[in-house]
């Protein structure tokens, strides 16, 4: 992605994740990293990486091992930007707990944003759940702002 934009990069994970989800296909877990290119050519733009799992995230002790990967990923890229996409069955609204794919993206020293959509009708509807910062957030804080390594700050 030579012009990277978080919104399009989010259209096409949900839009990805509505085809897997009309195909009846299972959501194994997907992180991604957005970061300076690794490439000589490219050096300064900023690209995507993709991260799949390598066991099925289906759980938050699972998510958690997972966003380790990701965390990784996220230092060797210098990210700004990380994500998880995976399936959990998690209670929304007071109602028993139902297979919701979650979208999760940490926006270094932007707080992290949350959306998700109930595995029900013919296409995915992704909720934004809004901005959740460290202190009270959604989920537990599985790609914290310390894993980027030291803020560096100019006066």
């Amino acid at each position: 992605m030579s012009n990277f934009s978080l919104e399009d990069l989010l259209r096409q994970v949900m839009q990805g994740a509505d085809d897997t989800y009309r195909q009846q296909a299972a959501f194994d877990g997907l992180g991604f990293v957005v970061g300076k290119s690794l490439v000589t050519s490219d050096e300064g733009r900023q690209t995507c990486g993709l991260v799949p799992a390598m066991a099925k995230v289906t759980t938050l002790p699972r998510l958690r091992r997972f966003a380790a990967s990701v965390r990784k990923a996220a230092r060797l890229a210098e990210a700004q930007t990380a994500g998880i996409l995976c399936e959990l069955p998690i209670s929304i609204d007071g109602e028993e707990p139902e297979a919701t794919v979650v979208l999760y993206v940490d926006q270094m020293y932007s707080g992290m944003k949350v959306y998700i959509a109930r595995k029900t009708g013919e296409h995915l509807t992704f909720r934004d759940l809004g901005v959740a910062h460290p202190g009270v957030n959604f989920l537990p804080s599985l790609i914290p702002i310390e894993s980027y390594g030291p803020i560096v700050a100019e006066a």
